[in-house]
């Protein structure tokens, strides 16, 4: 139940992240409110969702801090684990759209709203473990 809520979740702020290219903080206060049930909360399964803020400090704004407190909040509601095999798929999702997207990738800042992507790899993941 809590799993499917999450991808709910992750839904909805998939919508937000297409159309302002972020994430609001009160927009997380309801996956932080799904925590209360989770069974996963310890720090090696934030780890992800740490390196995930720390790699988004350190690039100056390139990866969204948003996106890295929803792997956090994703880690600690799902294990870290399954947290990430689902990053892995999303990223094996963003780089096959940029091979088919065209262009030239390393001479244009590229914005890509990464929860969709992250949406995407949650709901593979969920399927191929059989858990939804």
């Amino acid at each position: 139940m809590m799993r499917g809520l999450f991808g709910l979740y992750l839904c909805w702020l998939s919508a937000e992240d297409l159309r302002e290219y972020r994430i609001s903080v009160w927009k997380l206060l309801p996956g932080i409110a799904l925590l209360a049930g989770s069974s996963y909360v310890g720090l090696q399964h934030a780890l992800p969702g740490v390196i995930a803020v720390l790699l988004a400090l350190a690039s100056r704004g390139r990866l969204g801090c948003g996106d890295g407190a929803v792997i956090l909040l994703m880690g600690l509601l799902v294990g870290g684990t399954h947290c990430i095999f689902a990053v892995m798929l999303a990223i094996f999702l963003i780089c096959t759209f940029l091979i088919f997207r065209g262009g030239d990738v390393q001479t244009e800042m590229l914005r890509l709203p990464g929860i969709p992507f992250l949406t995407v790899g949650y709901l593979l993941s969920e399927m191929l473990a059989g858990t939804m």
